[in-house]
């Protein structure tokens, strides 16, 4: 690219709260939001608890210890995580150096959690999977998960543009479920797990997993400079003008936001729905249903629908007329279908439960789970950025950083407690590995997979009725917000012009 194109794609770069982005940005820093930092933790809530369990050979009380206590040590470092965004600027831009320098760690990490290294203790094992899985945590996503997510804050300040940004990068966070849900366990099976070497298959299907994980992200990292970086290299102008506030101030900023408070509240009660929902659904179709070659079908048909979902945040919202109130009908909606779900499997039993699992009402209503699945997870890519706009009209402070950090210890927490949660109802309920279950351990199944989510929907929904903004309020606010910008920067440049 020649000097002078180069400026001119700089130029066209634009902060106002009614500029469009383009589609070929939205599309690649979408993909990497959505399967560079994300399809790792899709694996792990379908599959790490089983490969602990049935691969491995760790108890499921040990391996939801093992998840429990990585998670929570992953919290405190995305607290320091959230901090160092909003204070600093390194070299490659205030949110794209962190993704740059993310990369490494969080391939080779990914990898090594699923590496079964021959000749090892249980000791041994377990000793194995806390570092890598709790190093890939602490380290890999942190140094990737928050900045990422941060970015969409200083890429757009308009309110339909992020709703539409959030709606594709789930359409890509969905099309990463059905990749791993759909295609994990057949890809284990190619490359060892059909001849019985299971540890193989897992440590192969890691590599590819990765692989394509750090293209999404190198994406991300060219599609974002221009947004951080002037023409010549030199940090725009916006992102070196704040105020640094100490930690004490920033924390009593976020305390003053409710929107911020309610709805990082309801999201570690979506983590925790969503891990447990997740990770116990090859148990219900290995034992309740008895339809193990099914199940790769049932997700991949599951998951489209959940993209589909996410492709109808923009409509839904439009004909609700506002994000939240959208976001509360979806809940109420998804409790009533997964309900519906168990209801249906209990009044039938296992084998006319495993036949209508086969394309007739049992598998309709499992779909239209998926779409409101992918319908409910949507939403906080678009609350998130609001409730930063807030904040900052509030305070004064953009605060992108410390909020999503927030975000990420509630998936992180929430993550965690569902994995512990999961792993202790599956020994309450007397699941055992590899082994025909009971009608107790069955019917405990069914309710792990799906009461205790629609429990946590609940829960979730009774906080997000105290979310109170809307989204006139936030227009309203970010054009405040890009005023005040301006003038600060205008004063700016007139005291250095002075000087």
């Amino acid at each position: 690219m020649s000097t002078l194109s180069k400026a001119k794609t700089y130029e066209k770069v634009s902060f106002s709260p009614t500029a469009k982005l383009p589609l070929i940005d939205k599309i690649l820093y979408a993909a990497g939001s959505g399967l560079g930092t994300n399809i790792a933790w899709v694996a792990f809530g379908y599959y790490l608890m089983y490969f602990y369990t049935d691969v491995l050979g760790i108890s499921a009380v040990l391996a939801g210890t093992i998840i429990l206590g990585a998670r929570f040590f992953d919290a405190f470092t995305d607290v320091l995580m959230g901090w160092a965004v909003d204070r600093f600027n390194l070299p490659w831009g205030k949110y794209r150096s962190w993704i740059i320098l993310s990369i490494a760690p969080i391939t080779l990490l990914f990898i090594g959690v699923f590496t079964a290294i021959p000749g090892f203790s249980m000791t041994a094992k377990v000793i194995w999977s806390v570092v890598t899985y709790g190093a890939y945590g602490s380290i890999g996503a942190t140094l990737c998960l928050i900045p990422m997510t941060s970015q969409i804050t200083n890429m757009t300040k308009n309110v339909e543009e992020r709703a539409t940004v959030a709606g594709i990068t789930t359409i890509f966070l969905n099309g990463g479920q059905v990749i791993v849900s759909s295609m994990m366990m057949p890809m284990v099976n190619l490359f060892g797990g059909s001849s019985g070497n299971m540890k193989q298959g897992f440590f192969w299907t890691s590599v590819v997993i990765a692989l394509f994980s750090m293209l999404t992200l190198l994406g991300v990292v060219g599609v974002t400079k221009k947004y951080e970086l002037n023409a010549d290299g030199t940090p725009r102008p916006h992102l070196v003008s704040t105020e640094h506030e100490p930690v004490v101030r920033q924390v009593k900023n976020i305390v003053q936001n409710r929107p911020a408070v309610v709805l990082v509240i309801g999201v570690a009660f979506q983590y925790i729905l969503q891990a447990i929902r997740n990770g116990s659904l090859i148990y219900v179709f290995n034992y309740y249903l008895n339809l193990p070659d099914f199940q790769p079908m049932a997700m991949f048909v599951t998951t489209v629908a959940m993209v589909v979902g996410a492709m109808l945040l923009k409509p839904v919202i439009h004909f609700v007329k506002d994000a939240n109130r959208a976001f509360l009908i979806t809940m109420a909606l998804s409790v009533v279908f997964t309900m519906l779900f168990w209801f249906m499997c209990k009044g039938m039993g296992p084998s006319a439960a495993a036949a209508s699992m086969k394309y007739g009402a049992l598998f309709f209503v499992f779909t239209v789970n998926g779409l409101l699945t992918g319908l409910h997870y949507s939403f906080v890519l678009v609350l998130l950025p609001n409730v930063v706009e807030y904040g900052a009209w509030k305070t004064g402070q953009y605060q992108p950083g410390m909020i999503y950090a927030l975000h990420a210890i509630c998936l992180t927490v929430g993550g965690a407690i569902g994995a512990q949660l999961m792993g202790g109802l599956l020994d309450m309920v007397g699941y055992v590995p590899n082994q025909a279950q009971t009608a107790t351990a069955l019917s405990g199944l069914l309710i792990v997979a799906f009461v205790i989510p629609a429990v946590f929907t609940l829960a979730q929904l009774i906080v997000q009725l105290f979310f109170g903004l809307s989204d006139k309020q936030v227009s309203r606010y970010a054009e405040e917000n890009q005023a005040r910008s301006s003038a600060r920067q205008t004063v700016e440049h007139e005291l250095s012009q002075a000087d």
